[in-house]
C-alpha cells in the first residue's frame, strides 16, 4: 500500500463522509424543524422519501456519466451540484421546498456513492481490494456520527438550518481536494 493508494482512500473516504453527513441530517433535525415550521410530526415522510428517490435517479445518471466522462469529473460535479441544494434546504419554508431540495441533494451526493466506491476498488491492490473499499465506506459512517454530534449542539437552539449549511460547506471543501 503506497502513498497513491492512501490518497485515493482518503479522498474517497472524504466524499463518503460528506454524503454520510447529509444522509442523516434531516433525521436529526426533523422534529425541531417540524416544530419551527408548525408542521405535524409525520409531515416529513415525503421529504425522507425524496432523498431515496434522488439517490436512485442520481445513481442511474451519474454512474454511466462517470463511465463516459471519467470518475473524477462526475464526483466533482456531484459535490458542486449538491451545495446549492443543501444551502437552500436550510432556508426552505415548506414541505414542498424541502422535498425538492432533498431530492436534488440526494441526486447529487448519493448518486456519486457507487462511483466513489468503484474508484476506490479500481485502484486498490487486488489482495486487499474489498477490505480497503470497505474502509472508504466507513467515511459514510463517520459522517453520520459527526452529524449527530453537530446536530446535538446546534439543533436545540433553533439553529437547525445551519446543519445543512455545514453539509454544503463540507461539499465545497472536499470538491477542490477531489479536483487535485
Amino acid at each position: 500500500l503506497g502513498r497513491f493508494h492512501l490518497r485515493i482512500l482518503a479522498v474517497c473516504g472524504l466524499c463518503c463522509f460528506v454524503t454520510g453527513f447529509f444522509a442523516v441530517s434531516l433525521g436529526f433535525i426533523a422534529p425541531v424543524a417540524a416544530t419551527a415550521m408548525h408542521l405535524p410530526p409525520g409531515a416529513f415522510g415525503p421529504v425522507f422519501a425524496a432523498m431515496g428517490l434522488g439517490s436512485f435517479f442520481g445513481s442511474l445518471v451519474f454512474t454511466p456519466a462517470a463511465d463516459r466522462f471519467g470518475r473524477k469529473p462526475v464526483i466533482l460535479a456531484g459535490l458542486l451540484l449538491a451545495a446549492p441544494f443543501l444551502l437552500l434546504m436550510g432556508r426552505a419554508d415548506s414541505v414542498a421546498a424541502l422535498i425538492w431540495m432533498q431530492f436534488g441533494a440526494g441526486f447529487a451526493l448519493m448518486g456519486t456513492i457507487p462511483i466513489v466506491l468503484a474508484l476506490a476498488g479500481e485502484f486498490m491492490p487486488k489482495h486487499a481490494r474489498v477490505t480497503l473499499t470497505m474502509l472508504v465506506w466507513i467515511g459514510f459512517n463517520l459522517g453520520s456520527i459527526a452529524t449527530g454530534i453537530v446536530a446535538a449542539r446546534i439543533a436545540g437552539g433553533g439553529d437547525w438550518h445551519h446543519l445543512f449549511d455545514i453539509a454544503a460547506i463540507l461539499a465545497l471543501v472536499v470538491a477542490p481536494v477531489v479536483a487535485l
